[in-house]
């Protein structure tokens, strides 16, 4: 998961190069063919994309991100995992594991040392997931991580704590919805 952790600590401490923009908005959200999900962003978002392999398994790893107001919101998703690979309990536990590993290390590696990390099961449309809190000396992050059919979706928010807007980060963790693929 090299990339997504790659691809988070990118948009989160700089700011978005210019990239592909895209993606439908139906009533306010954000939907691009094809991803599986839908959002609220506070503004378009910009689109990053690679792929990796691991363990023979070509992954596709795809990145939205938006800043507003001092905010950063992103929604990153990794897939297409096999089918087979995603019932099994431990790919699962592997991916949140390396996930979380992964942005505590960055951000560790950035000086940045956590001083409050939190973490709990959630549910939402039928598919289950984590909601991981990061808290750092002056920056507060949240996500939110989704197993949907064959992808791993993460939607989060950070900002420096000044600037971090509690009702702004719920209102937008709470429009992610996985949809149908396109």
């Amino acid at each position: 998961m090299r990339l997504l952790t790659a691809a988070f600590v990118i948009f989160l401490f700089a700011a978005p190069a210019a990239g592909q923009r895209g993606g439908a908005a139906a009533a306010d959200k954000f939907a691009p063919a094809g991803d599986g999900f839908a959002v609220s962003f506070p503004g378009e978002p910009e689109r990053m994309s690679d792929r990796e392999v691991i363990k023979s398994f070509p992954l596709e790893v795809k990145t939205y991100a938006v800043r507003h107001e001092g905010m950063a919101f992103y929604v990153s998703w990794v897939g297409d995992v096999p089918a087979a690979a995603m019932r099994d309990a431990a790919v699962e536990e592997f991916f949140y594991a390396r996930l979380e590993d992964g942005v505590l290390s960055a951000f560790d590696e950035a000086g940045k040392n956590t001083r409050h990390f939190g973490r709990e099961k959630i549910a939402r449309g039928g598919f289950t997931g984590r909601r991981y809190v990061f808290q750092f000396a002056t920056e507060t992050c949240v996500v939110h991580v989704f197993k949907g059919r064959r992808r791993f979706y993460a939607v989060g928010v950070f900002a420096d704590t000044a600037l971090f807007k509690p009702e702004r980060a719920v209102s937008f963790l709470e429009s992610f919805a996985l949809t149908p693929e396109r």
